[in-house]
């Protein structure tokens, strides 16, 4: 992602509009701020706590991390803990995504997609007007 802005970058600041410059960054800052708040916030880890503390009702023991966990908390394997609605692990962004930063990877996923096809879009742009010269 960083190599295809910087390479649109480059030819767009010798071309185009300082506006489209400021668009294509404006979209990478954003995609960077959403993976920090995907990477560094909690997904809805479960904390440890035996049978006698955890005995509400609809909990299981979970052997793995010898401790009970909530319905629909799910065990994650590369990060050797209980999430929370866990959804899948990301190797990405470097964490569990569950319950509580499930939406910022759904942004996340939605600033690279624009990003991606901003920065597409300047090159076939700047491939157009090469070509007319």
């Amino acid at each position: 992602i960083l190599i295809l802005t910087v390479i649109a970058h480059i030819f767009v600041v010798t071309t185009i509009s300082i506006w489209a410059v400021a668009v294509l960054w404006l979209l990478f800052v954003a995609t960077m701020v959403t993976l920090g708040c995907v990477s560094c916030r909690n997904p809805g880890l479960v904390e440890q706590c035996d049978k006698e503390e955890c005995s509400e009702e609809g909990w299981i023991w979970n052997d793995r991390v010898k401790s009970m966990r909530p319905p629909g908390a799910i065990y994650s394997l590369e990060g050797d803990v209980v999430v929370r609605k866990y959804d899948h692990f990301c190797p990405w962004t470097g964490t569990a995504i569950g319950e509580w930063n499930y939406w910022w990877f759904r942004v996340f996923v939605f600033n690279i997609h624009l990003l991606c096809y901003y920065a597409i879009l300047m090159i076939v742009v700047l491939l157009i007007l090469f070509r007319e010269d």
